[in-house]
């Protein structure tokens, strides 16, 4: 069974892409991203946004094993 699946995966699926040369960029998209991603009112409660943990200098990660939540439930 798992041969099947995996032959039909290798049959059917599309041809793997090369990465562009250059990547078309939406400045209006990627402006849209970055207040979505600063604005707390997407949290459950209003107070914290994507960017409260996810510090994108870091590579988006804030190093800990477990994230603190909202109110430091986590």
């Amino acid at each position: 069974m798992i041969g099947v699946i995996c032959f039909s995966t290798i049959l059917f699926s599309a041809p793997i892409k090369p990465i562009p040369n250059e990547i078309k960029v939406d400045a209006k998209k990627v402006q849209l991203g970055k207040k979505l991603f600063s604005d707390p009112i997407l949290s459950k409660d209003g107070a914290i946004s994507c960017a409260t943990c996810h510090d994108l200098q870091n590579g988006g990660d804030d190093g800990l094993k477990f994230s603190f939540g909202i109110g430091g439930q986590g």
